[in-house]
């Protein structure tokens, strides 16, 4: 359409020309000096019209010209940015299907093609190299990675710190992630990965630290925060009953905030620890105040290992719990153990065996043979311990089974 209204435009203005053409045949005559043109009105215009027309697609033949380099190098541009997806797309398939030679090789091709995407390249370079084995090559990968970071980006030190970490190279993932903190205060992965790595090597007062950052920063699930405050503090204090120090334990109990020191997970830890000393009357003190206010399985189980000042007592206040928890298994294993404390045979044999017909148990099986040897029962002795080791290896296969 817009053609065939071009064509009858210049029929239309050729048309005009000519009537006009035949209508005013004039002379015109131009004098340069010596020289003198003399040629008609319609020659000249002619000549002009002609004229105008080439200046006009010489200028446009020269503008091109001159263009030609920039378009050549947007050609090449394009040509290669088609390459370099070609190639990143065949890379981040062959990842996906582990063929990591394959990946690498695609990687590599497409770092040379690639513009604004190099740094990905290296680093999907890096990853396959890694799973080959070649960590010479995966670390010649990551510095050109480095290299070809855009400005401000942590991308290349939070994948060399992953791919570190995968390989268990603890301490050069460590160096790389501290200096991505420090420079990268607010980027939350670096956090993450800390968090994972100070937690495998049980850097418990790290974690802390970095627990206490990601909650500030909020991006977290507060709940699933405090949890993992609550085994960071219980690491603490199984590193301190480790030292063999009951002060060390004492010291690192009360350095723990008021509020997390009121959570039975951690009363639970505590007195674990605590009981691995001689002294520790203060825990059956403890754990009494807890249990008035609320019943906790662990803590009666504790309960029946701690020695109080008056472990009369302290059957005593176990016995009332069976007021609202008759024939609760764990409460009976731990009234046996007290009974045993207060040289009450009879009565503990009794809670043991009554425990035992509410629900078998490799522990009672076990307290109670000792008791059995010592009344020189010694073939029911035997019999309990075989039975206690059948339950043992039992739930131990049966546990197994779950973990694999």
């Amino acid at each position: 359409m817009k053609l065939l209204l071009t064509i009858l435009s210049a029929l239309i203005i050729a048309v005009f020309a000519g009537i006009f053409a035949t209508r005013n045949s004039g002379v015109m005559i131009l004098t340069f000096g010596e020289w003198t043109v003399q040629t008609s009105t319609n020659f000249f215009i002619l000549f002009i019209i002609v004229t105008f027309v080439a200046l006009y697609f010489l200028i446009r033949l020269g503008i091109r010209l001159l263009n030609l380099p920039g378009q050549y190098r947007d050609y090449l541009d394009k040509k290669n940015l088609i390459r370099s997806d070609r190639y990143l797309a065949g890379g981040m398939m062959a990842m996906i299907e582990g063929n990591w030679t394959a990946a690498e090789k695609a990687f590599e091709k497409g770092s040379r093609y690639s513009r604004d995407h190099r740094q990905l390249n290296f680093i999907g370079a890096a990853r396959a190299a890694q799973k080959q084995g070649e960590l010479g090559r995966r670390d010649d990968y990551l510095r050109l990675a480095h290299q070809h970071s855009p400005d401000d980006s942590p991308a290349a030190g939070i994948a060399q710190a992953r791919l570190l970490l995968e390989q268990n190279q603890a301490e050069q993932a460590l160096a790389v992630l501290t200096r991505l903190r420090a420079r990268y205060p607010r980027q939350l992965e670096v956090k993450y990965l800390l968090l994972d790595l100070y937690t495998r090597h049980k850097d418990w007062h790290a974690v802390i630290d970095v627990l206490h950052e990601l909650k500030k920063a909020g991006h977290q699930d507060a709940d699933r925060i405090r949890s993992q405050q609550l085994k960071a503090y219980a690491g603490l204090l199984q590193q301190a009953g480790d030292s063999g120090n009951d002060k060390v334990l004492a010291r690192t109990w009360i350095t723990i905030p008021r509020a997390f020191r009121r959570e039975l997970f951690l009363i639970e830890a505590y007195v674990s620890q605590r009981i691995r000393f001689r002294d520790h009357f203060d825990s059956e003190i403890q754990i009494r105040n807890v249990l008035k206010k609320q019943w906790d399985e662990n803590l009666v189980r504790l309960y029946g290992f701690v020695r109080g000042h008056d472990p009369i007592g302290q059957l005593s206040f176990a016995e009332d719990l069976l007021r609202g928890h008759a024939r609760d298994p764990v409460l009976l294993m731990t009234l046996g153990r007290l009974c045993l404390q207060n040289k009450l045979w009879g009565k503990a044999r009794m809670y043991f065996e009554e425990c035992l017909s509410v629900r078998p148990d490799p522990e009672v099986y076990r307290e109670l043979a000792v008791l059995l040897e010592k009344q020189g029962e010694t073939e029911r002795a035997t019999d309990f311990y075989q039975k206690g080791l059948q339950l043992a290896t039992v739930a131990d296969r049966v546990q197994g089974r779950f973990l694999e």
